[in-house]
Order: structure tokens, then C-alpha cells, then sequence
């Protein structure tokens, strides 16, 4: 069972000053020792505190890394209730100080830290030797239930493997027994969603004595951005909302067309390139015809992970039509998978199914520790409880060769397992998140699980953002160079379009 805070105001006061005494002596808390008397600090300091701790990870970059924990109520109704305990890292600016930045990764699930170290977390964010950055404090926090918070909201024995060898009953009836064993350990999953985090992130700042800051959100960090951004207006300077996932949306119901406009997009610009439209000629028929063949006639593909943690070495893969197409949408997803999208949609055309192996077996996908599934569905089950099933059905008829897709929706079936409340659903309402906090609005043609459209309708919630196109994007927005540039000039000057333009060099489409 967790431990338990026991509020005293004597114990405050004594404990406010031993904090002090920690700073001045210049003591760091190691996490060999934290977790041994954790619960005897937190008796005196209470909840929310901020205590830094040596980094558990070694320092990847040049520049000074800070870490620390955050310690904050599991329900803030609750005051003797439990907490929970969001890691924390800071990476220091240099020079001439400008408003720091708050990273706040996708998902909702996915973590900076995985295995217990900052694993590429600059190189993945381009942040360390991005000129916008430089004299920015950069933080990263996983926020509760996920990744190295604890509690950590884990489900190791849900895998993907699973779903493709028994099928989604036994899938979905693991997901149930995992939310039970965490409400077991007294875990409250309701108060696992995204106006908590939000509401995390307020006592950062005000522990960090942060009086305003950049937000960076990505996917689906652009919600709790957007949510804090209504919150607390005046505690951000301006935004970065790269592939938007806007708080209206709900669990993606509608997002089908979007897939059916993005593949008519990769057909347009093939048929433009000449030797694109020689070598892989009528783009969406082809994949009609892949659908139908595996629809008939499922293939199972055998595949050896490549991933070093991934909790599955070997298994089995069901290539069934739903199977392709939720493949083909990750594959847009990645840097240079538009140029190779094609040749994949010919290849699956013509049988060669092998021709996901190198995909599917590098793809971390909704796999731990990369991933925290139990997170992921806490969050989306309380944030959107009631799953708009009318519109499902209606792309399922009016866009018939991904109807085994959208009715297999596997979000239908966890939300009736998986404990959760209708106390915290966000408000889906496009004119309840208005702002007037400048934001930079990251988009791209070929952005499958943030499409444009709703960056279209994010830019007429927010009167002060502007859109940037990436050229060629699919959905990874920190890897180009353009992107990086456009930040800069925006975080300048924040509200005006950025001055730059991707250059035809070097996002050019080279179809291989």
C-alpha cells in the first residue's frame, strides 16, 4: 500500500525550515537514500514541495542538468490523502537569461525518461543546440503516471503481441486486471487526467519560483498546454503547439477522414513527381487492392524486435487491412516516411508483406517502458468519458475500405474496463479554451495523427497564434531544421508569422 501524509502545522514550519538548511548546507538528496525517508520529509514539508536530487541519468550534452522531484496531492480534495512524486529535470541555460521552457511529451503516455535515464531526450527535442535555446532553462517532467512518476501507472503484460495472437477480448480483459491490481495498491485512476496535470504544472512553477514560461507541447502535450494556457493566461509567455491535439476533440472519433485526406494528398503529390507517378502509379487503388487481398486472407508475419527493451522479442504479427492501414499512418508519421510510403503501399500491393518487418520491428508503438499504458487510458477515459460512437459509424459507411478500422476502435471497449470519472471530462467546446497567450502552431500536409484541420481550428480559438507549415511533414515536428527556425523567429518576436520559408532543398520530397 502507499504511504500517507500526515498534515501538521508545527511539522510545516520545522520542515520549511529544514528545507532551507538543506539549501544552505548544499546537500543533494541521492536517490538510493530519498526512497528510504521520503515519507518522513514529506511528514514536515508537506504537498506540493520540491526537493532536487542528484540526476539518475548521466548528462548526455554540455550543458549543466538540475533535477529534482515534485511532490503533489493524488486528489487535492483529499489532504491526507496520498501523493504523487513527478520527476524533474532542468537543463540550464547559458548567457543572458530568457523565460525557461516546459517540454510536455505526447502520448498522453509517453516519457522523456525511459529506464531510469534522460535517454536522448536533446537530441529528440533539438533543444540543446537550437539557437532559440541557448540562454533558455529547458524542463522536462513526466506527469503523474507516467514514466518514473510514482506511482507509475505500468501495465507490463499488456502487449501488442497479445492483441495479435488472442485478439482484443483477451487484450482488453489484461488492460482490466491491470487497472485492478493498481487499485489494489490504492491508486485513485480518476484523478489521473489532464486539468490534474495542468493543475501540477501551477505548483511547479510556483515551486521553481517561475513567474512565467514558454510552453512546448507536443501531440498530445498540446492539451494540458492549451488547458494551462486558459488557466493561467498570464503565467505564459507564449506557446509551441507542435501537431496540435486540441482538448475539444475527444478520443479522436472524427479523425478517420482526416487519414482518407491524407492518403489522397501522398497520391496528388506522386502523381506530380514524374518519376514518382512512373514508378508507383495509381498510389490508392493499389492500396485498395492490399486491403481486400488481407482483408480475405490475413498474413502473419513473423518479427524479432529491435527495440533493446521492448517486452516482446518475437511474435506474430496479424496483417489483416486494419493492420495495414494503422501501419501505413505510423509510417507517414516518421521523417522520410512520405518518401518511402509509396514504394510500401506498392510493395503490400503486389504481397510483399515482409516489407513492414523493418517497421514493426523498430516501432516501440503502446509498448512499456516507453510507454505508459495504464497513463494513457486514465487520462483519455476521464478527459473524454463518452466516446461519440455516431461518428465512428458514420465514416465506417461513408469510408467503407476503412471500416474494419474504425469500428475495431479499441478505445470503445477500454473505457468500459478502466476505471474512470465524469467529474474531470474536459469541456468540448472550442470557445472554452480561448486565449489571447501567442502560440506558434506547428502543422504539416501529411500529420495523420494531428492533422491540419485542427490546426485550422486551433488557429480560430486562439486569436493570437499563427500557423507554420512544415513542408513534408508527417507528424515529428522537432527533427526539421525549418521547424527549429520558425521557433526561433516566433519566440522573438511571439504573435508575428515567423520569417522563414522551408526551402525546397531541404524538405524536398524524394520519392524512393
Amino acid at each position: 500500500m502507499r504511504e500517507y501524509r500526515q498534515p501538521n502545522r508545527f511539522r510545516q514550519v520545522a520542515g520549511s525550515i529544514a528545507a532551507v538548511i538543506v539549501v544552505l548546507l548544499g546537500v543533494e538528496l541521492y536517490l538510493s537514500h530519498l526512497i528510504i525517508f521520503e515519507k518522513h520529509v514529506l511528514r514536515f514539508f508537506g504537498a506540493p514541495t520540491y526537493l532536487p536530487v542528484k540526476c539518475w541519468f548521466e548528462n548526455p550534452g554540455t550543458r549543466k542538468i538540475d533535477c529534482g522531484y515534485l511532490y503533489v496531492l493524488e486528489d487535492r480534495e483529499a489532504p491526507d490523502g496520498a501523493y504523487v512524486r513527478l520527476p524533474i529535470a532542468i537543463v540550464r541555460g547559458r548567457g543572458v537569461m530568457e523565460l525557461p521552457v516546459l517540454f510536455l511529451d505526447g502520448g498522453p503516455g509517453a516519457s522523456p525518461f525511459i529506464t531510469e535515464r534522460l535517454s536522448g531526450v536533446l537530441p529528440n527535442h533539438r533543444a540543446e543546440t537550437a539557437p532559440w535555446s541557448a540562454n533558455r532553462d529547458l524542463i522536462f517532467i513526466d506527469i503523474r503516471g507516467v514514466g518514473l512518476s510514482k506511482p507509475s501507472l505500468r501495465c507490463f503484460r499488456v502487449r501488442t503481441s497479445t492483441y495479435w495472437e488472442y485478439g482484443p477480448e483477451r487484450w482488453t480483459e489484461k488492460i482490466r486486471t491491470c487497472a485492478g491490481k493498481l487499485e489494489q495498491q490504492g491508486i485513485k485512476l480518476a484523478h489521473y487526467n489532464t486539468q490534474e496535470v495542468v493543475r501540477d504544472l501551477a505548483e511547479l512553477q510556483e515551486k521553481l519560483g517561475i513567474e512565467q514560461w514558454v510552453l512546448f507541447g507536443e501531440s498530445y502535450g498540446t492539451r494540458p498546454a492549451m488547458v494551462f494556457m486558459r488557466d493561467y493566461p498570464e503565467r505564459v509567455e507564449a506557446a509551441v503547439l507542435a501537431g496540435v491535439f486540441p482538448p475539444w476533440v475527444g478520443r479522436k472519433e472524427g479523425a478517420y477522414r482526416h487519414i482518407d485526406r491524407v492518403l489522397d494528398s501522398l497520391e496528388e503529390v506522386c502523381e506530380a513527381d514524374e518519376d514518382c507517378a512512373e514508378k508507383y502509379p495509381n498510389i490508392k487503388s493499389g492500396l485498395m487492392s492490399a486491403l481486400r487481398a488481407a482483408r480475405e486472407t490475413p498474413y502473419r508475419l513473423n518479427v524479432d524486435s529491435s527495440v533493446p527493451t521492448m517486452t516482446w522479442k518475437t511474435a506474430r504479427a496479424k496483417i489483416d487491412d486494419a493492420e495495414i492501414l494503422k501501419w501505413l499512418s505510423f509510417q507517414l508519421s516518421r521523417r522520410g516516411g512520405v518518401q518511402t510510403a509509396p514504394k510500401l503501399i506498392k510493395d503490400l500491393s503486389e504481397g510483399r508483406y515482409q516489407a513492414l518487418d523493418d517497421l514493426i520491428s523498430n516501432w516501440p508503438l503502446y509498448e512499456e517502458p516507453f510507454y505508459t499504458q495504464g497513463a494513457h487510458w486514465s487520462i483519455w477515459c476521464n478527459d473524454a468519458p463518452d466516446l461519440q460512437e455516431d461518428l465512428l459509424y458514420e465514416q465506417a459507411q461513408t469510408l467503407t475500405y476503412m471500416s474494419d478500422l474504425i469500428l475495431r476502435e479499441i478505445d470503445r471497449d477500454i473505457c468500459k474496463v478502466w476505471p474512470h470519472s465524469t467529474d474531470f471530462a474536459l469541456s468540448t467546446q472550442r470557445t472554452d479554451y480561448a486565449t489571447d497567450v501567442p502560440a506558434l502552431i506547428l502543422t504539416g500536409d501529411f500529420d495523420i495523427p494531428t492533422p491540419k484541420e485542427w490546426a485550422e481550428e486551433t488557429e480560430q480559438v486562439l486569436p493570437q497564434s499563427v500557423i507554420f507549415n512544415v513542408t513534408a511533414a508527417g507528424h515529428n515536428y522537432r527533427v526539421y531544421k525549418c521547424a527549429q527556425r520558425a521557433i526561433e523567429s516566433f519566440l522573438k518576436d511571439p504573435g508575428k508569422t515567423p520569417d522563414v520559408v522551408c526551402t525546397e532543398n531541404e524538405n524536398r520530397l524524394v520519392f524512393h
